[in-house]
């Protein structure tokens, strides 16, 4: 069986795309699960995690995706909150 140089390269492609999600999807499910779900991490920061998620998803798969300045200002305090909380966490373990 032969196959053409482009079916190749779809094929690729849309393996890595399926394997890049997967292993990202399975990322934020167990960050839910062992931290925001134990309370390890309060779900105010979970919801800033998930948000900040989405908008990685949406600019690495869907077509001319843009942010708004102001939207990803409102992020700065939640994102600092965030990573504080993690190196707390990951200093007490």
């Amino acid at each position: 069986m032969s196959f053409s140089k482009e079916d190749i390269i779809k094929y690729r492609l849309d393996r890595a795309r399926e394997t890049y999600s997967e292993a990202h999807a399975g990322l934020k499910s167990a960050f839910n699960r062992e931290l925001i779900l134990t309370g390890k991490i309060p779900a105010a920061e979970g919801r800033v995690f998930n948000q900040l998620f989405t908008f990685r998803q949406d600019a690495d798969y869907k077509d001319f995706v843009q942010f708004e300045e102001a939207q990803i200002d409102l992020l700065f305090p939640q994102v600092k909150t965030l990573i504080d909380l993690l190196e707390r966490l990951i200093a007490s373990e």
